[in-house]
């Protein structure tokens, strides 16, 4: 409906109604009808803004923009040559349909340029946050982009969200330098975006041959000399595709890491309280002083089972309780044996499977009952080799320790994201 009132709103714009023609009041029913149909029009146009903002690109994440294409119009108005320009759009055209072949880019990817301005918002504004949203930045690389202001600042607002939210992930490898033009030295200063820390101008892509007495220009996706536009597309496309998959493995890391250190830091969490059915009473004062603050599995302490089989089926459903746990603590006990083989196969062996399959860090920390018997500087030491810390359980109360060491695990992991 709303779609059908703006619609019927253009047409009479468009198409008035002629003074001539005897209508009456013509200029009233006019800005009436802009008067009743304005507002909505904008409203319509705002949503559709919004909606265009929460657009996700393939790569996911922080991102809006897969790919936004930087490049100089050709002129110090961005409104000069046209068949750079014209070649420019045509070049994000192909680019956008060959990468389009990969199943796994068909769906969800963003390629952004310039063509696409809302003309009633403010140009700054939006190629600003554009460029601070996107994964990569494609420059289009000519004389003219080396002089213009305009590109300059796009470089300099996709850089800016290597460090500002919501994107901060570092800015190195993720420019693919398209040299649409030869560019000779001296002429205008290199950016140091786009060169490496001893300021090597990056390699890129070539998208022209240059060829003495003559006068250079890009190669043609519309003329005899296509076969040359199409081998270089095809090695940027390639390249370009397997970064795009880099960057979405590494930002689904990271945004993994990120529910994961909420989930740490947060209430509820579940606890695998590890024992054996001889250390029952130190399980249930463990068991006791965590209820208030955690979810504690399983139920009782592990049966001591000789059986082979009834020992794997014992350890194979114990792998998959911890999957879907936050933290391990394994009970200590004054069975020096029994500790180093807890830490062993339950701290490592099991711990490790329980996280191929959950894909979680899963702390995991010796609750130590005992004290000085157990707590040696040799068994420490193994401990920390194995990746297990050592909680006191013999200071009470000692929960609030585990609290803490959960939240600095936490804190660990937003820092690696």
């Amino acid at each position: 409906m709303v779609w059908h009132r703006a619609r019927d709103l253009s047409r009479r714009i468009a198409h008035p109604p002629s003074v001539a023609s005897g209508a009456p009041g013509f200029r009233w029913s006019f800005v009436r009808a802009i008067g009743a149909y304005g507002a909505l029009a904008v409203r319509c146009a705002q949503s559709l803004l919004s909606k265009a903002r929460l657009q996700m690109s393939y790569v996911g994440g922080p991102f809006k923009n897969d790919i936004f294409i930087s490049y100089s119009h050709g002129s110090a108005d961005a409104q000069g040559d046209s068949t750079l320009t014209t070649w420019s759009h045509a070049f994000a055209a192909e680019l956008e349909t060959e990468l389009r072949k990969h199943d796994h880019l068909r769906a969800g990817l963003s390629i952004y340029i310039d063509k696409r301005l809302d003309r009633f918002a403010g140009l700054t504004e939006q190629l600003e946050y554009e460029a601070r949203c996107s994964a990569v930045l494609t420059v289009l690389l000519t004389p003219d982009y080396l002089r213009s202001e305009w590109c300059t600042k796009e470089r300099s607002w996709w850089q800016s969200g290597e460090s500002t939210e919501p994107v901060q992930m570092a800015s190195d490898g993720r420019i693919a330098l398209i040299r649409v033009l030869p560019v000779k030295g001296g002429e205008s200063p290199w950016p140091d975006e786009l060169a490496d820390r001893h300021r090597v101008p990056l390699l890129g892509f070539s998208f022209h041959k240059e060829v003495p007495g003559t006068i250079t220009a890009p190669f043609s996706s519309s003329s005899p000399g296509s076969d040359a536009f199409r081998a270089a597309l095809g090695a940027l496309v390639g390249d370009l595709g397997l970064k795009l998959k880099e960057l979405k493995a590494r930002v689904d890391e990271r945004e993994r890491r990120k529910a994961e250190s909420a989930r740490l830091a947060g209430s509820d969490q579940v606890v695998y309280l590890h024992a054996r059915t001889d250390q029952l009473d130190d399980w249930s004062r463990a068991r006791d002083s965590l209820q208030d603050r955690f979810v504690v599995v399983p139920a009782q302490p592990e049966s001591m089972v000789r059986d082979p089989a009834a020992l794997n089926q014992l350890r194979s459903d114990r792998v998959k309780m911890l999957s879907a746990c936050d933290a391990l603590l394994l009970v200590g006990s004054s069975n020096g044996f029994a500790v180093d083989a807890d830490m062993m196969v339950v701290g490592r062996q099991d711990r490790h499977s329980a996280r191929a399959i959950s894909n979680r860090l899963l702390p995991c920390a010796l609750l130590d009952t005992v004290g000085a018997p157990v707590a040696t500087t040799d068994r420490r030491s193994m401990a920390r080799a194995l990746q297990v810390d050592w909680i006191d359980s013999t200071r009470k109360p000692w929960a609030p320790e585990l609290q803490e060491w959960l939240l600095e695990k936490s804190d660990k992991l937003g820092v690696a994201t």
